[in-house]
């Protein structure tokens, strides 16, 4: 991957969103879909993040 191509504002952009919702106890999961997660992205690349929430947390 050449360095004009490369994803690296979706990477910053990816790091920040783990740190913080890492800390919210309801997240229970986080995966990365896309081809990010493929390493096939670009820098035109969207973010395909998702997350799930804990059963005892999903009601509130």
């Amino acid at each position: 991957m050449e360095p004009k191509d490369a994803p690296v504002r979706q990477l910053a952009l990816i790091e920040r969103w783990l740190q913080s919702l890492s800390q919210i106890p309801a997240v229970d999961l986080i995966w990365l879909e896309g081809s990010l997660a493929a390493n096939r992205a670009t820098a035109a690349s969207d973010i395909d993040i998702r997350f799930s929430i804990a059963d005892d947390h999903y009601a509130q």
